[in-house]
């Protein structure tokens, strides 16, 4: 019993500073329940706007990434992205059922990885059988799926997307100079004025954390953001610039801070692990003309 009162005191502590840094980092006095901004941590009042309830309604997710793909398809729908002749692209896209769902909504889908085997995905063969992990039917003619590495290089030449796409990937990208080198890798091929949006866990309890934690099933490490680190990201890179001040307001705290859900929902709840606190965040930004 003692250990539960001691992990629930610690919890309550890690909460007590979150808070302190949400309310030091907003730009807004208070959240929008409706219309919320594209740029945002996770907050779980957001099904009550209806663009956004219509895309959970039409992704129908039920996996760890839920509120990070519903939030990144109601970010291209609000910014009218999502249009007949748009050109998109996701990044470590492994075999997410965003990519099968637009082929439905817009010119083009492609779709890049490393597909080596070591993600644990058991998605190798997603390169030339996307057929093999389709969900529903989709348009075949309109996904194209390719083989690389964001940190290194893209297969595609300059210019050439509407928007670039990518869900609980980037932590996975190794060292900050990596990190840094996947967006300017992701910039080259956006048009002037396409939009870059990405999804990754964000520390929430601590202005400065360098730690990691390595997942023992896989083979890659994983570093959590701090709020200096998404700073720094984008200002990394001259040619883009933030699509807007991002949130850092919770809508209430008894929703955002409740008990923890059950583990699929983890990776967008606030979860304490190892000492911190982390959630979900999207972040967007945007190629300068």
């Amino acid at each position: 019993m003692g250990n539960i009162t001691k992990d629930k005191t610690d919890r309550e502590k890690l909460i007590e500073k979150s808070i302190q840094n949400l309310k030091k980092w907003s730009t807004q006095s208070t959240p929008p329940e409706y219309n919320p901004p594209i740029c945002t941590i996770y907050n779980p009042s957001f099904h009550r706007d209806p663009l956004w309830k219509k895309c959970q309604d039409e992704l129908e997710l039920n996996d760890s990434q839920q509120w990070q793909h519903n939030h990144i398809l109601y970010a291209l729908r609000k910014t009218n992205l999502i249009r007949p002749d748009a050109v998109g692209l996701s990044i470590a896209c492994g075999h997410e059922k965003m990519l099968y769902y637009l082929t439905h909504h817009i010119g083009m889908v492609h779709g890049c990885d490393i597909y080596d085997g070591q993600s644990g995905f058991q998605d190798e063969d997603m390169q030339n059988d996307p057929d093999k992990f389709a969900p529903f039917e989709y348009c075949r003619e309109k996904l194209k799926i390719s083989q690389g590495d964001v940190t290194r290089s893209l297969p595609y030449d300059d210019s050439t997307f509407d928007f670039a796409w990518s869900v609980s990937a980037i932590e996975h990208f190794g060292s900050d100079a990596s990190k840094k080198a996947a967006v300017k890798n992701i910039s080259r091929v956006l048009k002037p004025g396409g939009m870059g949006i990405f999804s990754t866990e964000f520390i929430i309890s601590h202005e400065k954390y360098r730690g990691q934690l390595i997942l023992h099933k896989m083979t890659f490490d994983k570093q959590y953001f701090t709020h200096r680190d998404i700073l720094d990201l984008i200002a990394s890179d001259d040619s883009i610039e933030l699509v807007e001040d991002i949130q850092f307001d919770a809508y209430k705290e008894e929703d955002f801070f409740r008990e923890r859900p059950p583990v699929k929902y983890y990776s967008s709840w606030p979860v304490s692990v190892h000492g911190f606190m982390y959630c979900a965040i999207v972040v967007a930004f945007r190629k300068k003309p």
